[in-house]
């Protein structure tokens, strides 16, 4: 009799695999609450640089302020693309985010994690 979590084959039981497959509520919150801050501070640069693009055109060509408006779309772009790279797989360590394009992948290619989107979106650029 095999009381410590292994089948006969050698290999950990079916409901061990299960638990280390998917991450815990907690986890998985922290994540998506990560990859949506980032994902608006992105949205946020957008509009910045589309700002200072549309300013030649509506007041004339004012350089300075549409120069500086570019350096913060940039500095907040700079700093989601950080906060992006900066999210891990709770189990592995591994960077998520180098996983598929500055995004939260399905599941983690280093542990074989499954990382599950949330039930409830809870703003429009969680579509």
């Amino acid at each position: 009799m095999m009381d410590n979590g292994e089948a006969p084959n050698g290999r950990q039981s079916d409901s061990i695999e299960t638990s280390a497959a998917t991450l815990s509520a907690e986890e998985n919150a922290r994540i998506w609450r990560t990859e949506r801050r980032a994902l608006r501070l992105a949205a946020f640069a957008a509009t910045l640089l589309a700002a200072a693009l549309a300013l030649p055109h509506l007041f004339g060509d004012s350089h300075g302020v549409r120069y500086a408006l570019m350096l913060v779309a940039l500095a907040i772009i700079l700093a989601a693309a950080i906060i992006q790279l900066r999210i891990r797989c709770p189990r592995c360590g591994a960077r998520l985010a180098m996983q598929s394009a500055l995004m939260v992948p399905e599941g983690c290619t280093s542990c074989g994690v499954r990382i599950r989107h949330p039930e409830r979106l809870d703003s429009e650029l969680d579509v």
